[in-house]
């Protein structure tokens, strides 16, 4: 409102700019290791506060890619640049920074409160008279650690948890929204990621930032990918696709990766897991219309109540709806 603010601060490229700062290197790899690292990260900085529209996105996650790899890279054994001293050091020394940071916030603004912290950042609600104050802090912590906080404004957060939140930044209208989506609220996810029962966030941002019932959207939404999911499994393990007809059960292999939606009539979805003979049911309950091919409908028979349920499970943990005594 206008006395209170939400203010986000995360640290650009944490675990890189811990070990520059630090000047850690996997032992084995000498100090001519952190030279070349250094320049990998100074690129991708720089590249980041470029205007918006002058930024190359792809170096920009190539280098994320690159650094954070590094990180990760040091816990493998199987790894060249495997250093456990490394990886602990690392991440320590990044845990140690947010503590710091949150203690000298607090003891310059009493009275803010924490929504959340994570491995590299912290957000805060505080009046709005104070964030020069807040600054402050940030600023003497670069000055003493080397280490860039970012900071960005929020005007309201839905939090099912620390990974799991939608933000609407302060400049979000209706006609540009401006959200940060994570975790169960993400819509448009990588492409490596598991893009199952996309209408489900599609519905709660709906609900969440234009205040449009989660039955509406999803009774109304037209696309049928969003309403598909997705079965994988690997190469020890087998899935099945089974049907009831007049004749009995019909048991039909499916392929490592499958694609279907929940439906109203169709079978249901088994595994056996790394060569188990304990079955595992999909979807427990429901029955499914296999989509790896697609097919031109008008209906699709989509179990509506299926995707409604597994919504209001995420809008449940989010509006508290404990009684008071008082």
């Amino acid at each position: 409102d206008d006395d209170i603010m939400i203010l986000d601060l995360d640290v650009s490229s944490l675990y890189p700019s811990v070990a520059r700062s630090l000047n850690l290197y996997p032992e084995h790899l000498g100090p001519e290791f952190m030279r070349l690292y250094e320049q990998f990260i100074d690129a991708r900085v720089n590249e980041k506060h470029k205007p918006k529209e002058e930024r190359d996105n792809v170096l920009i996650e190539g280098y994320k890619l690159l650094l954070n790899g590094t990180y990760g890279k040091s816990g493998e054994e199987t790894s060249f640049m495997f250093d456990r001293k490394y990886t602990y050091r690392t991440t320590i020394g990044g845990q140690c920074f947010i503590c710091m940071w949150a203690e000298r916030m607090v003891e310059m603004v009493p009275e803010l409160t924490f929504i959340q912290i994570n491995t590299d950042g912290i957000t805060i609600r505080l009046p709005r008279n104070k964030v020069d104050l807040i600054r402050e802090v940030c600023n003497q912590l670069t000055v003493e650690t080397t280490l860039v906080i970012e900071e960005a404004f929020y005007k309201q957060m839905i939090i099912r948890d620390v990974n799991n939140y939608i933000a609407e930044y302060e400049d979000s209208t209706e006609e540009n929204e401006h959200l940060k989506l994570k975790g169960c609220f993400e819509i448009d996810k990588e492409f490596h990621k598991d893009s199952s029962m996309k209408i489900v966030p599609i519905a709660l941002k709906k609900y969440f930032i234009n205040n449009i019932p989660i039955e509406e959207t999803i009774k109304n939404h037209k696309n049928i990918y969003d309403f598909c999911m997705r079965l994988k499994i690997n190469h020890s393990s087998k899935a099945f696709y089974n049907t009831v007809d007049e004749n009995g059960i019909k048991q039909y292999p499916l392929d490592r990766t499958t694609r279907y939606y929940v439906s109203n009539k169709g079978g249901g979805l088994t595994v056996y897991y790394n060569g188990s003979s304990e079955v595992t049911r999909i979807n427990k309950g429901f029955v499914a219309t296999l989509f790896n091919r697609y097919v031109q409908q008008d209906k699709y028979d989509i179990n509506y109540r299926f995707y409604i349920e597994e919504a209001y499970k995420i809008h449940d943990a989010v509006v508290d709806y404990q009684l008071s005594l008082f």
